[in-house]
């Protein structure tokens, strides 16, 4: 009794103290008496029975570098209690054992940095061929399995065991007698739980029910996959379907539940963004006493607390001065200071990205030093262009320094100066008089066409890269005209965004092609002639729309998978015929694909909008 005399007074003691510094509701302490409380309500989202997972789909067919490792990373910073998969790990489609292997040791080493556990789902990718499955049951064990996870059971398939039905191979996805029966006896062993998800790779109930079109997969009639028999044992119960492979997001509702495709991890997509539900993506989902909580975390929206350091923000100004450029545009000469703000020595090195096969070969003076406290260190680099490398991306300079503990090895980029490049990358396109003036009537088969040089550079606007759509273009010229044609390959003609309308009244919500020419590339006039498909025409001087080119001809078609244009400008209305022994114009031409994000192309690339007429590239007429 002694004891629990001093445990209670301990007790009132301690309840004293939280009574007098705060009140105490269960877990939350505070010290507001007021009737009024500033803050809603106390019903915080802590049940124990709630949990956090998380999903990561196809890594593989056409796997792009780094992003499943980043995946990786990203969800390590959110700590899920667990994730799973939906197959597609490994590129396979193999039958040599030790280069399987070697993809499943790669794979692996990926998902062995989780910090909780992972959970296999088999893919096609996977398992293709009685090799793949010998070595997936070697690793993996089953390659079908069940697991309950408070009170929710979580049913994982493989797609890829149905036998050759239909004419139909298994790897074009389906289940097999002895997977139905085993799922239906697990499903019936477990009716009471609060919820099921069901995981697999490929959507079998897409194939049962046919005619579905996705980006990636056609679908012409239904055929038996097996899936069938699942939902019908999972008749009267809430679950959820969850499945991959088309690479592409779309949610479907079936028998009243949610059934979901997940788009990429990593895995071939054209990224055009949530609109076509291509992206990359892991899934996060919160299970509530009402069911399970989705949302998709795009990967690049997820940031570790390093996104912006202190050792960023110190040297957030630091530049490249005394930027000089060679008569030729072959060279580029510039310098870089740097001084230490820190109370020990800095020690600084300094390292070029280059693509494989570079434009530039860039030089350094000094490539590492050793920086004291307020001093500063001088670095001088010289870049020298060769012929036939990669124009972008361009060179990045990364600078990595220490100093002492508080600053310990830690690598920023340094920008370059893009606009010098972009001037040394500047393309000279030769014109070539047309012998007989092409027809302008948008079918691109005069022999005008074929004289000239085939223009197919073009760069994304921001300089990201070569974009997935091509387009074609070609210029001429004689004594009356300025000629030029445009190929716009369009793979989704469906929606392509354009209609007819009045002169300089074009939405700028459409796709386009947009047309400069600078008669002095060295002045400040241009001008602009903007085209869409249904061949309406915007035409400027600069940014002066009230300027007509009267005597303009203009002809565009639509086909099946591009639009074209020919367009014929007079001489006369731009004031500068080229003739002389210095014909050289200015020109951008540039490209909008407006319901693909807004996608901008151009040549040459500008690495901003389309009216920095003082990076165009140089048009020499031909004599």
């Amino acid at each position: 009794m002694k004891h629990a005399r001093i445990h209670w007074a301990g007790w009132l003691f301690l309840t004293g103290l939280l009574v007098s510094s705060g009140l105490a509701e269960g877990p939350f302490v505070h010290d507001v008496q007021t009737p009024a409380k500033p803050w809603t309500h106390i019903n915080f989202k802590n049940d124990p029975n709630d949990f956090q997972f998380a999903l990561v789909s196809d890594r593989t067919d056409g796997h792009r570098e780094g992003v499943f490792p980043s995946a990786v990373r990203k969800l390590n910073l959110l700590q899920p209690e667990f994730v799973l998969s939906v197959g597609d790990l490994i590129e396979g489609y193999k039958e040599d054992p030790e280069v399987l292997k070697a993809m499943w040791d790669e794979f692996d080493g990926f998902v062995q940095k989780f910090e909780m556990p992972f959970f296999y789902v088999a893919g096609n990718h996977d398992i293709s061929n009685a090799i793949m499955a010998k070595l997936w049951e070697e690793r993996q064990g089953r390659r079908y399995y069940w697991f309950l996870y408070k009170d929710v059971l979580f049913l994982c398939l493989d797609s890829q065991d149905a036998p050759v039905r239909d004419g139909v191979s298994p790897t074009e996805g389906g289940l097999g007698e002895e997977q139905i029966r085993w799922a239906k006896k697990v499903l019936a062993e477990h009716k009471d739980v609060r919820w099921t998800f069901v995981l697999m790779h490929q959507p079998l109930w897409a194939y049962e029910e046919g005619h579905i079109t996705s980006a990636r997969k056609e679908i012409t009639k239904p055929r038996n996959t097996g899936f069938a028999e699942i939902e019908k044992a999972l008749t009267g119960r809430k679950y959820t379907v969850i499945a991959g492979h088309w690479h592409q997001y779309v949610k479907f509702i079936r028998h009243k539940q949610n059934y979901f495709i997940l788009a990429s991890t990593g895995g071939g997509s054209q990224l055009r963004g949530p609109a076509f539900g291509e992206f990359d993506h892991a899934v996060w989902v919160t299970m509530t006493p009402t069911g399970p909580r989705i949302a998709n975390l795009l990967l690049k929206g997820i940031l570790d607390d390093a996104v912006y350091t202190e050792a960023m923000l110190r040297f957030q100004n630091l530049r490249f001065a005394d930027v000089k450029e060679s008569n030729d545009g072959r060279k580029l000469t510039f310098a870089l200071s740097i001084t230490n703000p820190y109370r020990h020595p800095m020690h600084v090195s300094l390292h070029w990205n280059q693509p494989t096969e570079p434009a530039w070969r860039i030089t350094s003076t000094p490539t590492e030093a050793k920086i004291l406290p307020d001093k500063t260190a001088n670095f001088t680099f010289e870049a020298d262009r060769i012929d036939g490398g990669t124009e972008l991306p361009l060179p990045v300079c990364e600078i990595q320094y220490a100093a002492g503990k508080d600053m310990e090895s830690i690598v920023i980029p340094l920008p370059v100066d893009v606009d010098a490049f972009l001037r040394a990358h500047r393309p000279t396109l030769t014109v070539r008089r047309a012998e007989a003036p092409p027809k302008i009537d948008s079918q691109l088969d005069d022999a005008a066409w074929r004289r000239t040089a085939d223009v197919t550079a073009f760069q994304d606007w921001k300089l990201r890269g070569k974009p997935d759509v091509p387009t074609e273009a070609w210029v001429a010229f004689d004594d009356i005209y300025y000629y030029v044609a445009m190929r716009c390959c369009e793979p989704d003609m469906a929606h392509l965004s354009s209609r007819p309308c009045e002169r300089d009244a074009l939405s700028p919500n459409s796709d386009y092609v947009d047309i400069f020419l600078q008669p002095d590339p060295e002045g400040e006039t241009y001008y602009q002639f903007l085209i869409n498909p249904h061949g309406s025409l915007y035409d400027a001087m600069g940014w002066d729309k009230s300027f007509d080119a009267d005597g303009v001809l203009l002809a565009t078609e639509r086909n099946e998978n591009d639009w074209t244009v020919e367009l014929a400008v007079p001489w006369k209305d731009l004031h500068t015929p080229p003739t002389g022994e210095d014909a050289i114009m200015g020109f951008l031409l540039s490209r909008v694909r407006h319901k693909h994000g807004m996608q901008v192309m151009q040549y040459p690339p500008l690495n901003g909008g389309n009216h920095r007429h003082e990076l165009y590239g140089r048009l020499q007429f031909e004599k």
